[in-house]
Parts: C-alpha cells; structure tokens; sequence
C-alpha cells in the first residue's frame, strides 16, 4: 500500500511540473491573469493564476491511474474534484454569484454521496459513559469504607467533566483530582502535580476517568514507570465500550480503537466493561447487542469483559436471558450523576435535576 501511495505522489510530482509552463502559457490567452490594480498586490505586473490547473491535472491522472481500482468511492472522489474545480475556473472567469455556487457545490457533494462518500464521524468522542462509571465505582468504593481517590485525567474529550460534581464527590469523602483549570471557563492539556498522590498515598482505591480514545490514552503514558511499580494485580486498565457510539460500532473498530488505546497509554487492556446505553433511550436491547460484539471481540484479542453495567432495572432484565457469564464478567449497577438535558440545564446549570440535593455545587 505505502508503495502504491509514493508512486501515485511521484506521478502527480512530475506531471504537475510538466504542466507548470503549458498552465503559464495557456493563462493569458483565456484571461487567467491576475493584475494588479491596488495595493493588496505584491506583483508589479500581471501574473497567471492558473498554476492550480497544473497541479489538479496531475493529482487527477495519478489518482485515476493509481488508486481507482482500489475503492468505488475514489470514482467519486475524481468526479467530485472536477467538477468543484470546473466551478472554481468558471468563477474566476466570470465571477459567479453565490447562490449558483451554493447550487453547484450541493450538486456535487449529493453525487459524491452517491458514491458512498460521507462523513461518518464528528466527535469529541464522548459517550462512553467512562465518566459516569469512574463516579459511580468511586462511590461504590468509599461507601465500602474504602479510602478512595478519583482523578479526572479527560483533558481531550470535555462534555462530561468529573470536576463537575465536585461538591458531591466531596461529600462522599472521596478525593478529587482535577487538571488545572477545569471547569473554569479555561481548558489547558497540562497534568496537575496532585496525580503523584494516586502512587504515594495510602489509597485502597484510585479510579482514573482519562480520555475514551487513543489520544486521551496518551495522558496515562506519562505514569508508566509509577503503574509498572505497582504491586501484582494491583491495576485494572478498563475500557468502557458502547457500541452505539460510532468510532466503537463494529468489532474491527473497536479493536482498531483498543490497540491505539495500549500503544499510546503503554498499558495493557486488562478488561472491557459493556456499558452499551442510549442515554435516556436505553434499552434491554442495547445490553444485549453490547454483550454479542463483546463476546466476538473477547474471543479475537483475549481481553476478557470484567464488567456489565446499567440501570438497575435493565441489568436485572438482560441478567435474566441467561447470556453466558463468561462475557458478562461482574454486573454492576449504577445510578447517573452525569445528567444531560436541556431543560434541567436550563433551570439548575450543570449541578443536578434536583437543587435541593445535598451534592449540589
């Protein structure tokens, strides 16, 4: 593959300067020039602007002769680039009004579609629920009596901030480590220097929300040596997967997203929790697809499921359909702290449905 791709860029390389001088020439005699009429211009005189002709035809033959017959949607690609840019030429010969444009390029992005070309993902990469479940097992810990820290590491992917909670973690007498600055209105991808408690302290349980992907993984990698220190079977590295959110929707994404996981974090998965949810639209269903996915990529990578997790009532609904327990691992149910809707949002901020609960900010 990596070959195919160096010689499509140095077919593109040599065409594009071979074309330079013909793009120069052909310029003037259509018009493609630029002349300077006002002090914006750096040129004395009048240039060509068609420059870009060279470089596009090139790229075009190289792509068409190189990497069609790789992808369907490269077909798309090429017929989508030339007509975009046919626009382009067109409009800088005649100056096209905006709204004719607006109409061509919607014309081509609807055949690039055809195509099968579309963007299937813009994400912070929030839905996991990693957040509501690093609250809920800090709360389950220290209501055993267990001395317990938690530690927001998510300094990527922000929607759902442990810090937020704050006062209620507090009330749990539960530690709380948060970066620097977090929810003051100031984001900044700096560790604060209170992580190096969860190593020196005397801690039965330290929980660590970090960033659902490979890039929030990377923060983990700066405590390496302090986790490799760590006594046997004193680490569990989890990942909480729901596979409704779209970078963890198919078993070769999810194990895609799993070894970038290891690779950047250098820890290894010991455990996936299923946490499959639609927020307020889950359902049974959701546990149970959860559950099929987790089994087949358990069997390929060897990663056990530790964990299944959900309200109370669905959990006891899935739990009765007698799935095997092998790819159930321990069932935990949880409760949410981590509420999203507009209308509690608008009324109490981001603190809780209910501004009469003692966990209030």
């Amino acid at each position: 593959m990596y070959s195919t791709l160096w010689m499509t860029f140095l077919l593109a390389f040599v065409l594009s300067l071979a074309m330079t001088p013909a793009a120069i020439k052909l310029a003037p005699k259509i018009g493609a020039m630029d002349i300077p009429k006002d002090s914006r211009r750096m040129h004395t005189k009048a240039m060509p602007r068609f420059g870009g002709l060279a470089i596009f035809v090139g790229t075009t033959v190289s792509t068409a002769v190189f990497l069609l017959q790789l992808d369907n949607r490269i077909m798309g690609i090429l017929i989508g680039g030339i007509l975009i840019y046919i626009i382009g030429i067109v409009d800088d010969l005649k100056n096209l009004p905006a709204k004719v444009k607006f109409i061509g390029q919607t014309i081509i992005a609807v055949i690039m579609y055809m195509y099968g070309l579309r963007i299937e993902f813009i994400s912070n990469f929030f839905g996991s629920g990693k957040s509501e479940l690093a609250l809920n097992f800090a709360i389950q810990a220290a209501a055993r009596g267990e001395r317990t820290e938690l530690i927001d590491l998510d300094m990527v992917n922000t929607y759902f901030r442990l810090t937020e909670r704050g006062k209620m973690v507090e009330q749990k007498e539960i530690r709380l480590v948060s970066p620097n600055y977090a929810c003051s209105g100031i984001e900044t991808l700096s560790l604060p220097a209170e992580v190096a408690s969860a190593f020196v302290l005397d801690w039965d349980t330290v929980v660590f929300d970090v960033g659902g992907d490979d890039v929030g993984a990377t923060a983990l990698g700066r405590y390496h040596q302090d986790f490799v220190d760590l006594e046997p079977g004193a680490l569990e590295v989890l990942n909480v997967v729901n596979i409704r959110r779209p970078l963890s929707g198919t078993v070769e994404k999810l194990i895609r997203l799993q070894e970038g996981m290891q690779a950047h974090s250098r820890l290894k998965i010991t455990g996936m929790i299923n946490n499959t949810n639609l927020a307020t639209e889950t359902s049974v269903e959701e546990l149970r697809d959860g559950y099929e996915m987790l089994k087949e990529v358990s069997d390929r990578t060897g990663i056990p499921v530790a964990y299944t997790t959900g309200k109370k009532d669905l959990l006891e609904q899935f739990l009765a359909e007698g799935h095997d327990p092998k790819y159930i691992g321990k069932p935990v149910p949880i409760d949410v702290y981590m509420h999203r809707d507009w209308d509690s949002y608008i009324k109490y901020g981001l603190h809780t449905v209910d501004p009469q609960k003692n966990f209030r900010h």
